[in-house]
Formats: C-alpha cells, sequence, structure tokens
C-alpha cells in the first residue's frame, strides 16, 4: 500500500515516518554518526544497564559527535545517574554525567568532570533554560552558565534534544569562591536557599532562627564539613538575616547592605523578574568568598517553568514575581521596603534597557531556533507530546512553532510591562482614574471628621476629579487630588479611602501603581498592602474603600486617562530614612537621598512640642555634586530630655518642604561609670552631662546610711572625678551622682 505525503506541522508526514523509520534503525544498531547539526553525545553503560537512580551513579562511556569541531570532544569513561526534583519524575530524564579526566567540553569555559544533562520536557521550546543563561551573561552575574545544545543517545536508544551545561558547583571557573576582597578572615561557602529541604533529601542544611528561611550547604561538601563549620554559616545567614529585619535594616552603615554586593542581588532579581520565574524565591543560589564578608547572589538555575510556563501562578505577564511566585518571599519583600534598593534596581533597569536587553533576548532566541530546528523535529517524534500537557503549561500549543512564537510574544510585552512597573506612568500631566468595573471616576466625597472621603462619580471636567501622580523613585507614587491639594491616605483597617495634608514619609500616602493589565492599574498602599476598591458598587457616591489585594480582580482595576499637563514640576527632592542617634553627648541625625532634581540642600531644625514655640535652625546641609546618598547631621549642643528634629528640603528656586519629625531622649546625666572595682583606696567617676551646673555625690553602704558626700562642678559633655574611699570599711556600697531631678547609681566594691 502506498503512503500519502501530507503536512503536518510544516513538515511532510512522508519526511516524519522517513525519520520515524531512521531512529529506529539508530535505536537498533547504535550508529555513530552525528544526527543532526548539533553535537550527539552516546552514552554507554556497561552491560546497558539502566540509568534509574539519583544516588547511585552507572559506569560506562561517552563519546562526542561533533563534525567540525574539534575542542572538547571527548572519547572514553564516565559515570551518569540521574538528577532533579520533579524533573525526575518525566518520561523523558535529566541526567548528571562523571568525566574521567578533566575536559572543557564542547569548548565550554569550565575543565571540569562534572557536568549536567537537562531535558527540558516541560519546555517545549526546549530554549528557556539556554535563555536564562544568555541573560545571565548579559547583565552580568558573577558566573553564567556555559551550555550546549546537543542529541542525546542512551544504551542504543535516541532521547532526544538536551541542554549539556556546567554542574553548578564551586571552582575557579565556575562558581569561585577565591579572591575575597580581604576585608576579614573567613572561609567562603556556597548556600541553596532551598524550599524542598528537609533530613529526607539533605544531608547539610539548616534553618534561619529568626524567619525559618531552609537553606542547604553545597560547599563545604557533605564529605568534608564538620559541625564548626555548619555552626558558622548558619550563624552567619543568621546575622544577615538579623540586620535585613532589623530596625535600622535601611542603614548604610548598620544595615544589610555593606553585607551583601548589591550589584549581584540587584541583577538577580531583575533577572527573576526578566524571566518570571515562579521558583525565584523557592531555589536561590547565593556564596560568601574567602575572606570577604558579603553575600553574593547567583548563579541563575533551572528556567524551564519560567517565562510563563506555571499555570499555578496564571499568565505572568503582567505580574511581578514579588507578588505572585512560590514562596519563600520573606527576603526579597523586605529588600523592596529598602527605598536605596528600589532605586539601584531601576537604575540598573535604565542601563539594560539603554543597552537593549529586549532586542539583546529577541536576537538569541531567534538564533537558538534555528540551532535547534532539525533537532527539534526529531525530539518531537521521539515526544509526541505538543498537543499534550505534561506537567505545568498553561495549554498546549500544538506545534514548536506556536511555542517559540508565545515565548516571543512573552519577552516582548513583558518586558514592556515591567519597563511600566519599575518606572511608573508618565507623571507630566493630570490624570482620571476610572473603576474597571462601572468606569465611575475616582472622586471627592463629603467631608466627615474634617477628613475628605473618596467615592466613585460619573466624571466632569471637575478639578475634584482629577488627579496629580508623584513618583518618588522608590516604586511608589503620591496621589493628589488636583482640587483640594491634599493626598491620597490609606486608613488603617477595611475603611473608606480619605484626602489629607501631606505628610513625608507617612507610607499610608504612598501608593504602587501596578498594571495588571494593560492600562488596568491596581492602587496598592504601601503600608497596608491592600488595594483601592469600589467592591463592586455601581451608584454615584458609593465608597471606595480599601481591600486585601488581588491582582486582576475588576473592582480593584482603575484606568488611567492623562488629561491637562502639569505646570511645573513640584519639588524634586525626596529623602528616606530619617533617623537621630545619641552618640556620646551629641545627637547625630542621618538621612537619604534617592531621587533629586533642582535641589540645594537642607536646614535641620529642632521642634517643640509646644506649637506655640517658633523651630530653631541648628545649620545647614547642602547638596553635594553627587547629589544622592547618606548624608549626616551633629547636634553638638541638644537639650535635656527629649529633642524633636526636623529637615526643611530647599529647591534652588526657594520652594521647601518639611520631613517628617524624629525624636530622641537625652538624659541630663548618662553613662556613669565607677572604676576600678574592687577598690582599696581610690576610684574615678566618669559620666556625661547635657548642661552646666553642680551636682552632688554620695555613697551609701547597704544598711541604707549614707557615708559619704561631696559637691561636684559639672561641665557640659565628658566629666571625671576621683573619689577617696580608703576610710570606708570594707563591704558593699552604692555610689549616688544626683543633679536637679536625674541621678545615677552604680556598685563598688571596697576591699581592705
Amino acid at each position: 500500500m502506498a503512503l500519502k505525503s501530507q503536512r503536518y506541522n510544516g513538515v511532510s508526514t512522508g519526511t516524519i515516518l522517513f525519520a520515524a523509520f531512521s531512529l529506529l534503525l539508530l535505536n537498533l544498531s547504535q550508529a555513530q554518526t552525528q544526527q543532526t547539526n548539533l553535537p550527539t553525545l552516546v552514552i554507554t553503560t556497561t552491560d546497558n544497564q539502566p540509568v534509574d537512580s539519583k544516588d547511585d551513579y552507572r559506569t560506562g562511556t561517552l563519546t562526542v559527535l561533533a563534525q567540525g569541531e574539534t575542542d572538547g570532544i571527548y572519547n572514553g569513561a564516565i559515570q551518569i545517574k540521574g538528577r532533579g526534583n520533579s524533573t525526575w519524575n518525566f518520561n523523558k530524564k535529566p541526567y548528571r554525567i562523571k568525566l574521567d579526566t578533566k575536559t572543557k567540553l564542547l569548548g565550554m569555559n569550565a575543565n571540569a568532570k562534572d557536568w549536567v544533562l537537562l531535558a527540558n520536557f516541560a519546555d517545549k521550546t526546549l530554549l528557556r533554560n539556554a535563555l536564562a543563561f544568555e541573560l545571565g551573561k548579559f547583565i552580568g552575574m558573577p558566573f553564567s552558565n556555559s551550555y550546549r545544545l546537543v542529541d542525546v543517545y542512551l544504551n542504543n536508544e535516541f532521547l532526544g534534544n538536551y541542554t549539556l551545561t556546567d554542574q553548578v558547583e564551586t571552582a575557579p571557573d565556575r562558581v569561585n569562591l577565591s579572591g575575597g576582597d580581604g576585608s576579614e578572615t573567613s572561609e567562603g561557602f556556597f548556600l541553596e536557599q532551598d524550599g524542598f529541604a528537609s533530613d529526607a533529601t539533605e544531608t547539610s542544611w539548616f534553618q534561619t532562627t529568626s524567619k525559618q528561611i531552609r537553606f542547604v550547604i553545597k560547599d563545604p561538601d557533605d564529605e568534608d564539613i564538620t559541625q564548626q563549620q555548619k555552626d558558622d554559616i548558619k550563624g552567619y545567614m543568621d546575622q544577615y538575616e538579623g540586620k535585613l529585619f532589623s530596625e535600622d535594616f535601611k542603614d548604610a552603615t548598620n544595615g544589610y547592605r555593606p553585607k551583601v554586593d548589591m550589584a549581584s542581588l540587584v541583577n538577580w532579581y531583575l533577572a527573576s523578574e526578566i524571566t518570571g520565574n515562579p521558583d525565584a524565591f523557592w531555589s536561590t543560589y547565593m556564596f560568601k568568598k574567602t575572606n570577604e564578608g558579603k553575600l553574593y547572589y547567583g548563579p541563575l538555575w533551572d528556567f524551564d517553568i519560567s517565562f510563563n510556563n506555571d499555570t499555578r501562578i496564571g499568565s505572568s505577564t503582567y505580574r511581578r514575581m514579588s507578588d505572585v511566585a512560590h514562596e519563600n518571599k520573606t527576603y526579597i519583600r523586605q529588600y523592596l521596603e529598602d527605598d536605596q534598593f528600589f532605586l539601584a534596581l531601576r537604575t540598573r533597569w535604565k542601563q539594560l534597557q539603554t543597552d537593549g536587553l529586549k532586542a539583546h533576548l529577541l536576537s538569541k532566541l531567534t538564533s537558538l531556533k534555528q540551532q535547534i530546528n532539525d533537532s527539534q523535529q526529531l525530539n518531537f517524534q521521539k515526544w509526541d507530546i505538543l498537543n499534550t500537557i505534561v506537567y505545568l503549561e498553561l495549554w498546549a500549543r500544538g506545534s514548536y512553532s506556536a511555542e517559540t512564537d508565545f515565548l516571543t510574544s512573552y519577552i516582548e510585552n513583558h518586558i514592556d510591562w515591567l519597563d511600566r512597573e519599575i518606572n511608573g506612568p508618565d507623571t507630566k500631566y493630570y490624570y482620571k482614574l476610572e473603576n474597571q468595573t462601572n468606569q465611575k471616576a475616582l472622586a471627592t466625597g463629603s467631608v466627615f471628621e474634617g477628613l475628605t472621603r473618596i467615592v466613585q462619580k460619573d466624571y466632569t471636567s471637575d478639578q475634584s476629579y482629577q488627579w496629580d501622580i508623584t513618583n518618588l523613585n522608590n516604586g511608589f507614587f503620591k496621589i493628589k487630588n488636583r482640587s483640594t491639594g491634599k493626598i491620597l491616605t490609606a486608613p488603617t483597617g477595611k475603611l473608606q479611602l480619605y484626602l489629607d495634608d501631606d505628610t513625608p514619609g507617612s507610607l499610608y500616602q504612598q501608593w504602587r501603581l501596578t498594571d495588571t493589565e494593560i492600562n488596568k492599574y491596581a492602587l496598592v498602599n504601601r503600608m497596608t498592602g491592600m488595594s483601592a476598591d469600589n467592591r463592586g458598587a455601581t451608584g454615584d457616591n458609593d465608597q471606595i474603600t480599601q481591600e486585601d489585594k488581588t491582582l486582576g480582580s475588576a473592582s480593584q482595576q482603575w484606568r488611567l486617562t492623562a488629561l491637562d499637563e502639569k505646570p511645573a514640576d513640584a519639588l524634586p527632592l525626596y529623602i528616606s530614612g530619617l533617623k537621630a542617634v545619641k552618640t556620646a553627648n551629641e545627637v547625630r541625625l542621618s538621612w537619604e537621598v534617592y531621587s533629586q532634581k533642582n535641589g540645594q540642600g537642607f536646614e535641620v531644625q529642632r521642634v517643640y512640642a509646644d506649637k506655640n514655640k517658633l523651630p530653631v535652625t541648628l545649620g545647614s546641609v547642602p547638596l553635594r555634586d553627587d547629589a544622592l546618598g547618606r548624608y549626616t547631621f551633629t547636634d553638638k549642643n541638644p537639650l535635656s530630655g527629649i529633642n524633636y528634629y526636623r529637615l526643611k528640603q530647599i529647591d534652588k528656586d526657594g520652594r521647601f518642604e518639611f520631613s517628617r519629625v524624629v525624636a530622641i531622649h537625652i538624659q541630663e546625666l548618662d553613662q556613669l561609670t565607677v572604676s576600678p572595682s574592687p577598690a582599696t583606696d581610690m576610684v574615678r567617676l566618669t559620666f556625661l552631662a547635657a548642661k552646666e551646673g553642680t551636682g552632688k555625690m554620695e555613697i551609701w553602704n547597704t544598711s541604707g546610711q549614707q557615708v559619704k558626700e561631696a559637691e561636684l562642678s559639672i561641665k557640659n559633655g565628658f566629666n571625671s572625678a576621683r573619689l577617696d574611699i580608703s576610710r570606708l570599711n570594707a563591704g558593699l556600697y552604692l555610689v549616688k551622682l544626683k543633679t536637679g531631678d536625674q541621678m545615677q547609681v552604680q556598685k563598688i566594691i571596697k576591699t581592705p
């Protein structure tokens, strides 16, 4: 019977039948020929033993067939075993191979024995991992995997197309722990934040004490690591976590930033968002170099369900992984609370855009598709799955070209969306905000208890319906009503939104604008994490409240329509983290400038709880040429009691606004010490005083009797006095220092 040739997915059925017959012959004979333009790896285990374990290696041989190539052509002994977590359960298995001798296999960078074969069974483009490795190189991760796309035979059976790549391990030409900056004397280590970690799966793993984050220790390896090393590594991560979640975590000196390589952290996070990797925070690699105190993030690894290939989170084209990815998102959400982290992220994003990020990825994808074309046809003849959902794919698209077209579309649309997500809408216009459910506009309502409530109404051209959106350059925005000049403010619970006076630094007045679809923005409050919601109401003057954030909920989607162009910019000087710290008898103020335009500088003011007392200017701090970063001012003469401070932020044209107020308590007497103790004849008193004057020193025995008294002349700042106790009986005494209503007490022991 003659076979009629037909076209299927752009390929002649005659061609398919011929290829299938050829594959059958090759499987039977294990022909030592290269099957496509890609290198072919021919693996044979001893006695054709099956590779059916992730724990036990099988011995065998590897022959690399790569016509026209001379570098890294291996023909020799190997060991092979399975690898992976979920992927090991697929019909097409991933493998780890160990060569008998170190080789730069197929010309890749590392001279190594250990290599990995990724099966990409759930990724029907076969290219997501390769594209992520290309991204890692483009953005400059400390280490990015080399790779080659190959065809694989195992024991006379054609297994299809694989990605041959580095085993993620420490080595001079892989994850390199040497070359630390010498800032400390310490061992290096390599970790994976791994949601799977448990006693059943790992030998060397731990959970951090505070946040219970699971880490697997990759280096030192299980055979060599000591208990002391395990304890030291856990202690290091506990300390880092402590800084990350401390009250001062944003501080440039005492916070987390000095303990992490910010470049690798920012690049890793951007890569997680660019690829839409739902496992980015479930599995994260990081390392510390020998003799250096910083954590480095990377390398990038495991991207077969990235690029919109995980139905559990739905379509991720218009979603941030810090919102929807799988747990544990504890660290990344804390990083995003630091305005300086977001500023670094935004700056790096602009540079990547300038460098042609999207064009680079699309060009690489086009090149890889052409490179893999013959191999992918043989792969899907072996694995007939293009019409089948095999794991977590959103849907089966029926052809290879449909799969790669989907990936292309995702890259184009997602990177455009990320640009809107990071930079926000154009703030040179006033905006109308209309709810998706009924096209009613965000507007001012009645005044209750002195606050204007927010409602929805049919839009008119009145300015009470118009909103001035200001980018704070920290991932958040202020939304000011054009008519009243007051700021959209969130309540503390699921109550009605309202307008209030501008309060610099108030998180209740900072809003994230995230485009949940094209021009369907969610308004998410920074303090509460809840979204502006009309709760499906349809009438005029119905309340706008805040409800739990549900990205994609129509009642929480707001369409932004640009109206009039705004006049000259509002004061464009933005700060965060103003705080006051007592040092000796002084107060040091510090703050961060994370964005500025035409700024002049600051006046530091002391303000008073009594509003009838005018503020006092203590000094001025000009903006530096490199304006962004940390600023400090020292009040050398703070008042006794509570001191209140604020900054007057001044623009070059004379406009200004005030920061939030910070407070610190200064005791009139502080830090009394008496030494030595025990003592026989003379002791020395030292203490700090907030002002000049006189004081009294008293010594009391344990029976409650005063046995000695002396007057002291006190000066502002550090004080020192000597005291003769030679005539006191041996025993325990209390030394009391008094001035006004202040008193400090210390114990001393008198010896014979």
